[in-house]
């Protein structure tokens, strides 16, 4: 609207300046001359007044009949409007041409204006065109991102439309969690803007939320992730590990054990998945949870929200919760689940095992081999020393014989250093 703007007060004031002119430079000229030469050779070379001549401006070549009209104003100005937008627009059609310097000079000037209008009309026009506003900035930017990394690991096309519908709902339902522009907003006025977003409208309605107090309210409005799933999408599944807790705002949910059998279901305002929030009473899904028809929408809250920031500020919203998961626990058919948690365990853990028997297994052999060895090197040692006293037995009888008798072991002698050496069992039987 300020283009549109800007530009009708330009044209305007250049289409009253053009005809202006015509009463700034009073030309007349020779009526023979007009007559004889045509009009792009006429002169002004009379004065005013005089019978042989006539008025000659840009209007009396254009319409001579609408220069002497009185009571054509509005015909006039439409005209001279309109020479102004066809020249700086440069356009230029040639019905309305200048006829004395003066308009010449003018019709130069405005035509060099025209260039500049003209580049600044399609600068604004492409800015407009490119122009959005925040929110649908950031969910652009998102989606592109979202675009090239399914692309580049080569998603399924169902699961991209999927996901892509999911980052559109979620910005569209909840836009403050697309960017931070309330950050920088004073407390009240942020939940004041907080109270009026679509997605307080849709929890007001149920009495779990409608109680709290605003300031409550909005502090843990946004720590939710909205949702949105298809008939028969799964939330989650038993036996799996839980780290959030779902509030529904539309649709219904059924809840399906593990056996795969419907138990119950799941209506607007009711939570779903809270033990997921306090491992410590219960340390896996001990259901499934599965939409029942099309058009479901949850709220989604993280237990480190919980633990962050609505425990230490909302404890008694924190413990309302937990009391209700505890009470939940009555309804746990407790062996089946120890039964199904035993076998997914056993599932899972089978290569594991198999590797422990194998090492195992492995282990008592290298032990039974080690034993052998060492029977083996026994036995080894017990030769040697046996070959060994035979041989020092043998040479003692020589020496007896030589000398008369024999030197004591421990002598000076280099008998006895040799006799020592003797005893000393082989190296690699010492070891």
């Amino acid at each position: 609207s300020k283009f549109i703007a800007v530009m009708v007060f330009v044209t305007h004031m250049c289409g009253c300046i053009w005809y202006g002119v015509i009463f700034t430079n009073d030309c007349w000229a020779p009526r023979e001359s007009l007559q004889r030469g045509g009009l792009d050779n006429a002169e002004c070379s009379c004065a005013r007044g005089d019978p042989m001549c006539a008025e000659w401006n840009w209007m009396v070549r254009y319409d001579v009949a609408l220069w002497e009209s009185e009571d054509q104003t509005i015909s006039k100005y439409l005209t001279a409007i309109y020479f102004a937008i066809v020249t700086l627009s440069t356009v230029g059609y040639g019905d309305i041409t200048p006829t004395n310097d003066m308009e010449k000079v003018y019709a130069v000037c405005l035509a060099l204006a025209g260039a500049l209008v003209f580049a600044f009309c399609i600068g604004s026009i492409s800015s407009l065109a490119q122009q959005t506003n925040v929110t649908e900035q950031i969910l652009e930017e998102e989606m592109h991102g979202l675009t090239d990394f399914l692309r580049y690991n080569a998603v399924p096309r169902r699961l991209s439309h999927k996901l892509r519908f999911q980052l559109n709902y979620a910005t569209k339902k909840a836009p403050h969690v697309s960017h931070n522009v309330l950050d920088s907003m004073p407390r009240m006025l942020r939940l004041e803007v907080l109270e009026q977003l679509p997605l307080m409208g849709d929890v007001m309605q149920f009495p779990f939320w409608r109680d709290m107090d605003t300031d409550c309210r909005a502090r843990i409005l946004s720590l939710c992730r909205p949702c949105a799933l298809e008939k028969n999408e799964f939330v989650y599944h038993s036996l799996d590990v839980g780290t959030e807790m779902y509030f529904i705002l539309k649709g219904e949910i059924d809840i399906v054990d593990v056996h795969n059998l419907t138990q119950d279901k799941k209506k607007p305002g009711e939570m779903l998945g809270e033990l997921g929030m306090f491992p410590e009473s219960f340390p896996f899904r001990t259901h499934s949870a599965r939409a029942r028809g099309g058009g479901c929408e949850l709220l989604e809250l993280s237990r480190a929200d919980m633990l962050q920031h609505m425990k230490p500020f909302f404890p008694d919203v924190y413990q309302s919760i937990r009391d209700y998961a505890q009470e939940q626990l009555k309804h746990i058919d407790l062996a089946s689940l120890k039964h199904a948690m035993g076998e997914r365990s056993k599932f899972r853990c089978k290569m594991l095992a198999q590797n422990s028997s194998v090492f195992r297994d492995l282990k008592a052999q290298v032990k039974r081999r080690g034993r052998g060895v060492m029977q083996g090197v026994s036995k080894v040692t017990a030769f040697g020393a046996k070959t060994h006293n035979a041989s020092v037995r043998r040479g003692s009888a020589s020496s007896v014989e030589d000398n008369g008798a024999p030197e004591p072991p421990g002598g000076t002698g280099s008998m006895g250093s040799s006799y020592d050496s003797k005893l000393r069992p082989p190296p690699i039987l010492s070891d």
